[in-house]
């Protein structure tokens, strides 16, 4: 079976985790937004970044 080492999914995990944040952030409420609907966005843009990385 093969398996990704954590060092080779590190890097595009982490690029793909701070591009969702500077195209989705900006649009976050925190505390203004008690049922998180605001963070959507950014929470499915990390989503499809970890299946693009980590699933074949």
């Amino acid at each position: 079976m093969d398996v990704m080492k954590p060092d080779e999914v590190k890097v595009p995990l982490k690029d793909g985790t701070e591009k969702c944040m500077k195209e989705h952030g900006e649009k976050v409420e925190g505390n203004n937004d008690p049922k998180c609907m605001t963070f959507m966005e950014v929470g499915q843009c990390v989503h499809d970044v970890f299946f693009d990385v980590c699933i074949d």
